[in-house]
């Protein structure tokens, strides 16, 4: 069985190291002096990421970052293997809108758009950005938006009514009708978060990599027994486990202790053959999808496709879209 690795964009331009910046100068937009931008850094670890024999790219949201949506759409035309995974947050616009962007993603990049949910923004960046609800409001809202943004894409004629969104005769039309349904990535421990992952959800991401995985895992299997046991799941794919991770790898362990920067999280960090070795036995232990993280972000995802990819048994092996 092979799993799927994806490896994450940083959309927030403080994190580029300037004395990098001219890495790949031949793949600039505008060589003149002064003219690197920011896009221009991030093209450069998307086609590192696509080099490296990563499937696909997360892009998250960050309050501080360039918009998830835009960083996925300008790069999906730059390199052609990737799926492209962007953060978004139910309610960020109606399910109908969703749905039309999805489509168009989806027309322009060859099927390669994916959704990664956000469940569990701050509240008080969700009021800043203009969002109030809150509570158990705020997750039968994303249920709503997810539920009709689905139906909208997935049929031509197609009617919803709840509390919060309403479609009458909806569905696209033309060249932007059957396009094929993202996949859907969830994250988060809250009851709210599980329950929605139980019923929507292809993959749910998890973290660590001790027992309190196990622990996530145990949450997870349960949550989606409730679903199916009350017929609550509405995806036709069984829910996946996959693994946020941010990975700091060199020859040595002491190599990759001295590089450790500062990480969200529990990082795993050693040599080629630990972080190999940790990386099978989380395959085994049941992870389908990996989507990791490092810095510096160029670099580190070379290092993964040239001494970890290769190192890893049939249980981890990547998948890799062909071009």
């Amino acid at each position: 069985m092979s799993a799927s690795f994806f490896w994450t964009l940083p959309v927030e331009s403080g994190e580029r190291e300037p004395a990098r910046k001219r890495a790949f100068a031949r793949e600039l937009r505008d060589e003149r002096r002064d003219r690197f931008t920011y896009y221009d850094y991030l093209l450069q670890v998307a086609r590192a990421t696509e080099s490296a024999g990563f499937a696909g790219a997360f892009v998250p949201w960050s309050e501080r970052g360039d918009d998830s949506w835009i960083v996925a759409a300008s790069l999906a035309r730059e390199v052609r293997r990737l799926t492209f995974l962007p953060e978004l947050e139910p309610g960020f616009t109606t399910p109908v809108y969703l749905a039309k962007l999805s489509s168009s993603f989806q027309r322009l990049s060859g099927d390669r758009l994916a959704w990664k949910i956000d469940l569990e923004r701050n509240p008080a960046i969700r009021r800043a950005h203009g969002d109030i609800v809150e509570g158990a409001d705020w997750f039968a809202r994303a249920d709503e938006f997810v539920a009709a943004a689905k139906g909208t894409l997935s049929r031509e004629s197609f009617d919803f009514e709840g509390r919060f969104f309403a479609v009458e005769k909806g569905g696209l039309k033309g060249p932007l009708a059957g396009r094929p349904l993202p996949q859907i990535y969830t994250a988060g421990r809250s009851e709210g978060a599980l329950a929605f992952a139980a019923k929507h959800a292809d993959v749910h991401l998890l973290e660590g990599t001790g027992d309190e995985l196990r622990a996530q895992i145990d949450e997870l299997d349960r949550a989606a027994a409730r679903a199916a046991e009350s017929g609550a799941r509405l995806s036709e794919r069984p829910i996946q486990r996959g693994l946020r991770l941010e990975i700091i790898a060199r020859h040595t362990d002491e190599e990759a202790r001295q590089a450790v920067t500062p990480v969200k999280g529990d990082p795993l960090v050693g040599d080629y053959a630990t972080v190999s070795r940790r990386l099978d036995e989380l395959a085994r232990l049941g992870i389908d999808h990996f989507i990791l993280g490092g810095t510096p972000h160029v670099e580190e995802a070379l290092r993964i496709g040239e001494h970890i990819f290769p190192r890893l048994t049939a249980a981890a092996r990547p998948a890799v879209r062909a071009a």
